[in-house]
C-alpha cells in the first residue's frame, strides 16, 4: 500500500510540473525590460560513477561475519550512470537517466550477488532555486533533489552456505526470484524484472562556465522483494528433504539499493544570439528580480525627469538636449515644418520644397548658382551667369521675361536668408544691364480674405525692392512694386503661390 501510495504521488508530481510548464517554459527565456536576454542552458547530459550498497532481506553489511559471506556486500560493489536532463525553469526539470549497478549481500549462510540495468525517467527539483545567499550574483552551488519511475533488470545467483566450496549449493535467480531447483551447476540465467522509484539528493558545483561536478546518493526502491532470492531461501529452508542445514527467514524489509556517485554534468542548449549563456539550475531568480526592478526604476526616473525642458519627460524625449523654449513634436524632437532634416531653430528656410536637399543650414541647394533650388531645376547645371526662367531653363535675354521668384512663408512678407541667393542673381542682372527697369511684382495664396492677401502680397514686392536697394545698391527707381493679391495662383501647392515675381520691362 505505501508503494501504492509513493508511485501516485511521483506521477502527481509529473502531472503538475507538465501543465506548468507551459507558463514556466517563457519565464526561463524571457527578454528583461532593460534589453537583457534571460536564455539560459537548459539541457545537460552527465556521467557518474559511484558504490552500490543493498538493504533487504539480505544485505550489504551483514553483522556476522562468517568466512563463506565474507565476499558479498561490503564496498566493493560498483556503479555508473548515464543522464539526459531538461529544465523547464530554475526550480524543475525532467531527467532520462541509465544506470549499471552491482548489488550483493548476505545473511547467516545466505548470500547473492546480481547485476542490475536500470532505466528511469525523474523529475527534478532544485532546492536551493527559490533562495540562498548573495541574491545579487549568479550561483555557484546547488541542490538537488529528485523522484521518478523505472524499471529495473536484475540477473544473478544465490548461495547458500558460501555456495560449493563449503558445501553448499549455488542457483541462478530467475525472473520469478526462484531457484530452478536444486541443482549444483548454473543453469541459463534470465533477467528479473520490477517496476522502481529512484529518490535521490545531489549537491553540485559549478567549476567552468558550463560544467559541473556533482556528488550524491540515489535510493532505488524496488516493486518486488526478491531481489535478493529471500524466497527461495525460505523455500529451501522449509523443504524437509534438503542436506543442508539452513536458517529460515523471516521477511524483514522492502529491497531497497543505495547508489553513492559522483560524476559531471556538461550544460548547453542556449539560444542563438543570446547574451547569458548561464546553466539554468544555478540561475538566481532575485538576480533577475534586481535586473528587473532596477529597469523600472529607471523608467520611473525618466517619466519623472525633464532635463531639456521642454515639456516632454525623458523617458519619451528622443532629443534631451533641445535648447530652452524651442518648440518640440511630442517625442521631444525639436519641429521641423519642411522634413528637411534641420530643425525649425536653425534652418535659414523652414518652408523648403518637401523633400528638397538642403545645405547644413536648412537651404536648398542650387548646385549651378542659377537662383533655382535644384528640386525645382530642370537643368542643373547651366553655366555659371546664364540666364533662366522661374523652371532653372536657359533662356535667350532677348526672350527673357520672367527670372527666379521669391518664395515667402505663409502670412509673411520677410525675405529670408534661402532667397538670397535669387536676389543675388537679380541684382547681378541689374547691374549688367545698367539699362533694365523691373517691375517686381508680389502674389498671395487664397488663405484669408482678398483685400487682406492684396496688401501682404505689396508688401511683399515693397520688402524684395527694399532688400534690392539696400543690399546690393540697385536705384530704387530702377523698380515698380505692385501686388496681384491672390488673383494668379501659379499652381496648387500654396508654397508656389506667396511668392515675388520679376518682369524685365521695355
Amino acid at each position: 500500500m505505501k508503494k501504492l501510495t509513493l508511485l501516485a504521488f511521483v506521477f502527481g508530481f509529473f502531472a503538475a510540473s507538465a501543465q506548468d510548464s507551459s507558463q514556466t517554459d517563457s519565464d526561463a527565456n524571457a527578454d528583461s525590460p532593460d534589453g537583457k536576454n534571460y536564455k539560459y542552458q537548459s539541457w545537460s547530459v552527465g556521467v557518474d560513477f559511484g558504490q552500490s550498497s543493498f538493504f533487504g532481506d539480505l544485505y550489504s553489511f551483514e553483522a556476522r561475519q562468517q568466512d563463506y559471506n565474507s565476499d558479498f556486500g561490503g564496498f566493493g560493489q560498483f556503479g555508473a550512470g548515464v543522464t539526459l536532463a531538461k529544465w523547464i525553469n530554475t526550480y524543475i526539470g525532467f531527467e532520462g537517466q541509465f544506470a549499471w549497478q552491482q548489488i550483493s549481500g548476505s545473511y547467516k549462510e545466505y548470500g547473492f550477488e546480481s547485476t542490475m540495468l536500470r532505466p528511469s525517467i525523474n523529475v527534478l527539483l532544485n532546492l536551493t532555486g527559490a533562495g540562498g545567499p548573495n541574491l545579487e550574483r549568479q550561483r555557484k552551488s546547488a541542490w538537488i533533489a529528485s523522484a521518478g519511475i523505472g524499471l529495473a533488470m536484475t540477473k544473478g545467483t544465490g548461495y547458500i552456505l558460501g555456495g560449493d566450496a563449503n558445501g553448499g549449493l549455488q542457483f541462478d535467480i530467475t525472473n520469478a526470484g526462484r531457484p530452478q531447483f536444486f541443482v549444483d551447476e548454473s543453469t541459463a540465467n534470465s533477467y528479473q524484472k520490477t517496476f522502481i522509484i529512484p529518490v535521490g539528493i545531489q549537491w553540485r558545483y559549478r567549476f567552468a562556465p558550463s560544467w559541473d561536478l556533482k556528488v550524491g546518493t540515489q535510493a532505488t526502491i524496488f516493486f518486488s522483494d526478491e531481489i535478493d532470492a529471500s524466497g527461495a531461501f525460505m523455500d529451501y529452508a522449509d523443504n524437509p528433504n534438503n542436506p543442508v542445514p539452513t536458517s529460515n527467514i523471516q521477511s524483514r524489509a522492502a529491497d531497497v539499493a543505495l547508489y553513492t556517485s559522483v560524476g559531471v554534468d556538461w550544460y548547453f542548449g542556449w539560444k542563438k544570439g543570446s547574451s547569458k549563456k548561464e546553466p539554468i539550475a544555478y540561475q538566481n531568480p532575485f538576480l533577475e528580480l534586481s535586473d528587473r526592478l532596477a529597469a523600472v526604476e529607471n523608467d520611473v526616473d525618466n517619466l519623472k525627469t525633464d532635463d531639456d525642458k521642454d515639456g516632454v519627460s525623458d523617458y519619451f524625449d528622443k532629443d534631451k538636449n533641445t535648447p530652452e523654449g524651442v518648440a518640440v513634436t511630442g517625442n521631444g524632437s525639436a519641429v521641423d515644418t519642411d522634413g528637411d532634416g534641420v530643425p525649425d531653430y536653425m534652418d535659414e528656410d523652414p518652408y523648403s520644397s518637401r523633400g528638397a536637399k538642403v545645405d547644413a543650414d536648412g537651404r536648398e541647394m542650387d548646385s549651378d548658382g542659377d537662383g533655382v533650388p535644384d528640386g525645382r531645376d530642370a537643368e542643373p547645371n547651366t553655366p555659371r551667369g546664364q540666364l533662366v526662367n522661374f523652371q532653372g531653363r536657359s533662356i535667350d535675354l532677348k526672350d527673357a521675361y520672367y527670372l527666379p521668384n521669391v518664395f515667402f512663408a505663409f502670412n509673411s512678407a520677410t525675405v529670408t536668408a534661402a532667397n538670397e541667393e535669387r536676389l543675388a542673381r537679380i541684382a547681378e542682372l541689374m547691374k549688367k544691364h545698367p539699362e533694365w527697369k523691373m517691375k517686381v511684382v508680389g502674389h498671395a495664396d487664397k488663405v484669408g480674405s482678398e483685400s487682406y492677401n492684396k496688401n501682404l502680397s505689396e508688401r511683399r514686392a515693397q520688402a524684395v525692392v527694399k532688400k534690392l536697394t539696400q543690399v546690393y545698391g540697385i536705384e530704387e527707381g530702377r523698380f515698380i512694386a505692385e501686388g496681384k493679391g491672390e488673383s494668379e495662383e501659379l499652381g496648387t501647392s500654396n508654397n508656389v503661390n506667396r511668392r515675388v515675381e520679376f518682369i524685365i520691362m521695355d
